[in-house]
């Protein structure tokens, strides 16, 4: 960025001297404080000795290729990864331990944190979280550190999207349904309304948000010869919609829909987007999928929906957290409570769509990018909170910290 300026200086200083409450008030000593401008010393740009000062911490346990990549973008940084030890997958860790290697972190690169990690982080300037989505993170607790945060928004765009219309196939032709019921050795009548398969050809895609998947999706659909419908925050028009709906639109919009996809983030804006008079509004027979989060539908209603026969299908790739829940010994998870996702016309799958290898290189490659973008003075590609309050798309959104809901 022309006339960027370098926020390592600012680093090397606070690995001399730990940040007091009185570097929290001076904006000058941020690192990061609002899109498009990096404050730091005036005159200084990231060289030699003061890279490596920067302390960059990854939060999972990296394996050899991925530390080199690492290195190999951020030269002369001290690269500190998750030692081996136990958990279900590598790209997690123990909770303590992180926050352990994190408490003397300048920057940490990770897929998972947990609260601790901010509460004991004295030097964090850049939190660089691996997710498109970044509504599990804790924005107030990170904003009272003056903690900044990137994600790696686009890194499993096409992804999901061939995920999403794969379900959108599934549902409209029943597939799920026809697979079980040849191994269970029943028989379809054929051209049976109830069971029967629908033309996605000549059908209207109803794509609520259209930012890199949903327009993915849209070209899709379009190739298939559908309609597409799009709503989007801004109620812009789209090239890649015949019409476009903002958020005051969204009935009129299902009204006409054969099939919606949700492709939204969780905020506070989006908690139950889908609930009964949404889903009153949809067309008898029609399809849902969900490849944002959970929580966009409200969970009673769709359960009531489908068990009256108003939905034709519903498929999702994301599903219910309970935060709070009663028996409060009850500590395993579950898809749906009320066992949505047993339903005969529902297809799940659990968080899955990204579940490709080429979509973990990129996000580490994209996390990266804006680790060496924030080190060199120049505002991260896909900075998303400044450490006082969110900036991009998003900007605007209020902050509630994490967002908890039970049905």
């Amino acid at each position: 960025m022309p006339g960027g300026r370098c926020c390592t200086a600012a680093i090397a200083r606070s690995r001399r001297t730990p940040r007091s409450a009185r570097d929290l008030r001076d904006p000058s000593r941020n690192a990061v404080k609002s899109p498009g401008r990096c404050i730091a010393s005036p005159d200084r740009r990231p060289r030699g000795k003061e890279w490596l000062m920067t302390h960059v911490v990854l939060g999972w346990q990296a394996d050899t290729d991925e530390i080199a990549l690492v290195k190999q973008e951020l030269p002369g940084c001290k690269i500190d990864a998750i030692p081996p030890h136990q958990t279900l997958t590598r790209f997690e860790c123990d909770p303590e331990l992180l926050a352990e290697k994190a408490a003397d972190a300048d920057v940490l690169i990770t897929w998972v944190v947990a609260a601790n990690v901010y509460s004991r982080a004295e030097r964090l300037k850049l939190l660089a979280y691996l997710h498109s989505g970044f509504d599990p993170l804790d924005l107030a607790a990170l904003g009272a550190k003056r903690i900044a945060v990137t994600n790696v928004a686009g890194a499993n765009a096409t992804a999901v999207t061939e995920h999403a219309f794969a379900l959108m196939l599934a549902l409209g032709k029943r597939l799920v349904e026809r697979d079980t019921r040849v191994k269970r050795g029943g028989w379809t009548p054929i051209w049976n309304p109830r069971t029967s398969s629908v033309l996605l050809e000549g059908s209207t895609l109803v794509m609520v948000g259209m930012g890199a998947i949903g327009t993915r999706l849209a070209r899709r659909a379009r190739a298939f010869e559908m309609k597409v419908i799009g709503v989007r925050r801004s109620g812009q028009p789209s090239s890649d919609a015949d019409i476009t709906y903002g958020p005051t639109g969204l009935c009129d919009a299902l009204a006409q829909g054969d099939f919606t996809v949700l492709a939204v983030p969780h905020t506070s804006e989006t908690q139950n987007l889908i609930s009964h008079r949404e889903l009153a509004a949809m067309k008898a027979g029609s399809f849902l999928v969900n490849v944002g989060r959970g929580r966009l539908v409200d969970e009673i209603a769709l359960r009531k929906a489908l068990d009256e026969g108003h939905l034709g299908g519903f498929a999702s790739d994301v599903w219910w957290s309970y935060p709070h829940h009663l028996p409060e010994g009850w500590h395993y998870s579950v898809s749906s409570r009320l066992g949505v996702h047993l339903l005969p016309n529902v297809i799940a799958s659990h968080d899955s769509a990204a579940d490709v290898i080429m979509v973990k290189t990129q996000a580490i490659r994209q996390g990266v990018a804006n680790v060496k973008a924030f080190l060199e003075g120049r505002t991260p590609p896909n900075l998303v909170f400044d450490g006082e309050k969110r900036v991009g798309s998003l900007a605007g959104i209020r902050e509630k910290g994490p967002l908890t809901w039970l049905p």
